[in-house]
């Protein structure tokens, strides 16, 4: 399917006139089956249209052979030494880069963060929408992340749960002023400046619900030397509306790279299923490497959750390694 045949009916970058119409009408349809996402049509902001993509620098650009000089092994000696078997979910608020507020986002530090001065990979989970920075805590990634570091098939890492404002997370599609821009230029260096970060490409993946996991292909399809991994759970590319040049479709024509591994995953029954395949098949079809999981389940919260410890297995796949 082409890209053209998924962009019809344009009315704002971000989602089409039938996006916005099911997303009305969605959360109150499924609210009874724990669904987290519908989409409110509320605070439209225009944003000035441009011709081309532009390329926001990662918060550290590291060149990739001082990267042993620059972070601490995590080996199997260090999960030993720590005593604690759970780690802290703080929630605090940075700067807005692209807004004038400050924004929420939430924060799991790992057992012993504070009693070591180990740099730590991290991974940054998008929500669906309704926006909350809870959504991937709802769905007991705190507690897969604990149990995981315990029994030593997770590494130890901090994870970023951000509060994405609607009007950049849905109603902008990449570029200035969206939430590709707040990502970089606001999200990341708040992160890398105030947490023990490696501020590398190679120690940082990314995820997203829904919506959320639209961004997630967006920002790691443009950006493929800043993610190791990007895993999209039930992307909502049929009502994805953006300008050619942030459109998946369109990107992956021209991109040279992409991040090292992408998971694309739906439910069998999930009216995000038909676009993540044919997204999967178009990766393919130009010789790039994709993760396609179509498991049971519809576009609900019982999906997302019942396949966490696939997801996140995915994502640290790389920082498994004592070595790393």
């Amino acid at each position: 399917m082409s890209s053209n045949q998924h962009k019809k009916n344009t009315i704002k970058p971000g989602l089409n006139k039938a996006g916005i119409l099911v997303f009305i009408i969605l959360p109150f349809l499924l609210s009874a089956c724990g669904t987290t996402d519908g989409f409110p049509a509320s605070h439209v902001q225009q944003l000035a249209k441009t011709e081309t993509a532009t390329a926001f620098p990662a918060a550290t650009q590291t060149p990739v052979e001082t990267l042993s000089a620059q972070r601490t092994a995590i080996s199997e000696t260090t999960r030993d030494s720590c005593s604690e078997y759970k780690g802290q979910l703080l929630s605090t608020s940075y700067e807005s880069a692209v807004l004038s507020e400050d924004l929420e986002v939430r924060i799991y530090l790992p057992p012993c963060y504070n009693d070591s001065e180990m740099e730590y990979p991290a991974a940054y989970f998008f929500h669906g929408s309704p926006p909350s920075s809870a959504d991937w805590v709802t769905l007991g990634v705190i507690e897969k992340m604990n149990a995981g570091i315990a029994s030593g098939e997770f590494p130890p890492a901090i994870l970023v749960f951000p509060l994405q404002p609607d009007s950049i997370f849905i109603w902008s599609d990449g570029g200035p002023d969206s939430y590709e821009e707040e990502f970089f230029l606001g999200l990341v260096p708040f992160i890398e400046n105030s947490y023990r970060v490696v501020s590398l490409g190679s120690a940082r993946a990314i995820a997203g619900i829904s919506r959320g996991g639209v961004w997630a292909l967006e920002i790691s399809m443009m950006h493929p030397d800043d993610f190791t991994a990007a895993a999209a759970l039930s992307p909502a590319l049929q009502y994805n509306d953006p300008r050619p040049q942030y459109d998946p479709f369109n990107i992956l024509e021209t991109m040279e790279r992409t991040p090292k591994r992408i998971l694309l995953q739906a439910g069998e029954q999930d009216w995000a299923r038909n676009e993540t395949e044919d997204l999967a098949a178009a990766l393919e079809g130009v010789g790039k490497p994709v993760n396609l999981a179509i498991i049971p389940g519809s576009h609900e919260s019982s999906l997302w959750s019942g396949s966490m410890d696939q997801v996140l297995l995915f994502l640290f796949e790389d920082w498994l390694s004592p070595a790393f």
